[in-house]
């Protein structure tokens, strides 16, 4: 898919600076993971992340807005509202537990989906 307009493409410097998870990887890590990136699109009210399921991938939010709910006591309560680009369901790569909130999308969202086994295999070649 072709970068849309006034929208600059994914690169590897960009990816470095959208997260600490990124920095972490060399140059030539961070190129690996983006050419293992699935680019999704998602529409308005459509739910990218749900509270619970088990967290096997994370999104670098490209463009878009999404709201980061959880429920407590049978009531939403709207934990963030994020836009731009960002990183989302990046918990459970560390944490090893299911995800912590719901993330729906509230505008159109370009997303790239890294699957964490990718994210490990990278930080297990090191060894």
């Amino acid at each position: 898919m072709a970068p849309e307009p006034n929208r600059p493409p994914e690169t590897i410097e960009l990816l470095a600076e959208e997260s600490k998870i990124f920095k972490a990887l060399t140059r030539e890590e961070r190129a690996t993971l983006l050419e293992k990136g699935e680019r999704l699109n998602f529409v308005a009210g459509e739910v990218i992340l749900e509270e619970g399921e088990e967290g096997d991938f994370f999104y670098w939010m490209r463009s878009g807005q999404v709201e980061v709910s959880t429920v407590r006591n049978d009531k939403t309560l709207i934990l963030a509202t994020l836009e731009g680009s960002t990183i989302l369901g990046e918990v459970p790569l560390f944490a090893k537990k299911p995800r912590t909130a719901t993330v729906t999308a509230t505008d159109d969202v370009v997303a790239i989906r890294f699957h964490n086994s990718d994210f490990e295999a990278l930080l297990e070649h090191r060894e």
